[in-house]
């Protein structure tokens, strides 16, 4: 019956390991090895400065740029000179590290799962060993 369960343990173990071992190889391999380049915005789709505010700031010597157009410190020169509006500037940003961090997340519950079929192999096996030397 002892012999079982440490076979049992081995071959749940064995499973996991191949299984969620590959999960997470490709987890890491997304988070560390993937292009870092094809998560920008869209060309077709840049957002307007308003929405970029949670990612990133732009200063023209020391003043940030929102405070700028409110201001109306910064002209744009067509036909006539205009003062710039915030709908005239878009931008397009790096998801990037949004989507790394989403991976790497992941990749902590299968490196937990991982390390819990690595370890049912390891106590099968251990006591599939004390198993044949007791018989």
């Amino acid at each position: 019956m002892i012999q079982t369960e440490a076979r049992t343990l081995i071959h749940i173990g064995l499973t996991g390991i191949f299984i969620i071992g590959s999960i997470l190889a490709v987890q890491l391999y997304s988070a560390f090895g993937a292009d870092e380049n094809i998560w920008w915005t869209a060309n077709t789709m840049p957002l307007k400065l308003d929405e970029t505010g949670n990612s990133f700031e732009l200063f023209i010597k020391g003043e940030s740029l929102q405070s700028r157009i409110s201001n109306e410190n910064l002209l744009i020169s067509r036909e006539n000179t205009a003062p710039v509006s915030s709908s005239d500037i878009t931008a397009r940003i790096n998801n990037w590290y949004k989507i790394k961090s989403s991976t790497l997340s992941y990749a902590l519950i299968s490196s937990f799962l991982f390390g819990a079929c690595l370890t049912m192999f390891v106590i099968g096996i251990i006591q599939n060993k004390k198993n044949k030397q007791a018989a």
